[in-house]
């Protein structure tokens, strides 16, 4: 049936781009506290990010999919419904998480660095409560539980427009290569304009536009709009396993050779897609993330996201009265055993006894069935 979407294996890749930033957050969470790690390894500096770009293609590619879906089934995209959908998936533990952490960084944990932040308290909030977080990352001092929130911030920006454009504009694919070219023009100009003025503008423009990453959405979207009315070319040209084994080993290649490149999460975008591709849509993908590991994982990973940054700190705040750092071994084997202990055991209780509550909502409001709900039609 068109009304019902379901991709095997996107849980698992959410679950994995998930543990990627919680590795990520670890290392740079102990260089605060000054205590031994391998952060500035390339690999695990970058793994945060290349685990954020993950989720922006992915959400690239299921949105639009499930937005061309509608728009075939009915010939047009309740834009109402939609943000009513993605409200109730998104703004409970959101909101929850801002307010347990500002009450945290006052009162119970304050974080070595951020003795600034109270200049700037009222600004910051602001910015988090209209959904802004990625502003109040370049503008304002870090706010440590709730810093990787910045992109959640960049996704409800994108589902802001995109349901719209959509729905009005009727040459969707080239309305999706418009958005990744001006993005990269965009980019690239004001880098260029740094090195001609004494103004720090353009370089804060550049850094707000270097994480607002709606072109690696379109990325995926243009991934999902093949797949959607050109399946057959898909199958032909994609899913091969000569075009699986050349792009996992040009992912290797981009990441090792040019991680420094300012369009680095563009070229890891697109084979990111390319990979989700087949993995959704390919029964002979080379990679396979089924199994209720991957799927119970990949049903807790926004919690998985939005609580690791919390529970990191407050468990390197005590581990070293417990264990001692000086054995680097015995100390990180404690501290990951206990982040990822903790953030599972918090984030499935918060999927079951919070999440899930207001995603039963979200039926009345869905026009394609898709996730869970797809699985069990």
């Amino acid at each position: 049936m068109k009304n019902i979407v379901y991709f095997e294996g996107f849980n698992g890749i959410r679950l994995i781009a998930a543990l990627a930033v919680i590795v990520h957050h670890i290392e740079q969470i102990k260089t605060i506290y000054h205590f031994p790690n391998i952060y500035n390894v390339p690999l695990v500096k970058e793994l945060g990010g290349m685990g954020v770009t993950l989720f922006f293609v992915l959400s690239g590619f299921l949105i639009t999919y499930l937005l061309l879906a509608e728009k075939d089934l009915v010939k047009t995209i309740d834009v109402r419904k939609f943000y009513i959908r993605r409200i109730l998936r998104i703004w409970p533990l959101y909101y929850f998480m801002i307010i347990i952490s500002f009450v945290f960084l006052h009162f119970i944990l304050p974080v070595p660095g951020t003795e600034n932040l109270q200049e700037n308290y009222g600004g910051v909030v602001l910015c988090f409560a209209f959904m802004m977080p990625n502003v109040a990352m370049i503008s304002f001092p870090i706010v440590p539980f709730i810093s990787p929130l910045w992109s959640i911030g960049v996704e409800e920006q994108f589902y802001l427009i995109w349901p719209v454009l959509l729905k009005y504009f009727k040459k969707i694919l080239l309305l999706l290569f418009t958005v990744i070219i001006a993005m990269a023009l965009l980019r690239f100009g004001l880098v260029r304009l740094s090195f001609y003025t004494e103004s720090n503008i353009p370089l804060t423009l550049f850094n707000f536009f270097k994480f607002f990453r709606i072109d690696c959405m379109a990325i995926g979207g243009v991934f999902a709009y093949l797949f959607f009315y050109r399946k057959e070319n898909c199958v032909k040209y994609f899913f091969s396993k000569i075009t699986q084994i050349i792009s996992f080993l040009l992912l290797i290649v981009v990441i090792y050779f040019q991680r420094n490149s300012m369009f680095f999460n563009q070229y890891i975008s697109m084979l990111f897609a390319l990979i989700l591709l087949n993995l959704g849509g390919n029964k002979k993908s080379l990679l396979k993330l089924s199994g209720s590991f991957f799927h119970k994982g990949g049903e807790i990973s926004f919690g998985l996201y939005v609580y690791h940054s919390f529970i990191c700190f407050v468990v390197i705040a005590n581990l070293e009265k417990i264990v001692d750092v000086e054995n680097t071994v015995l100390f990180n084997f404690v501290l990951y055993i206990a982040v990822f202990g903790l953030t599972g055991i918090v984030s499935w209780i918060s999927y079951n006894y919070m999440e899930k509550r207001f995603l039963s909502f979200k039926k009345k409001y869905t026009i394609v069935t898709s996730g869970e709900d797809a699985k069990q039609e």
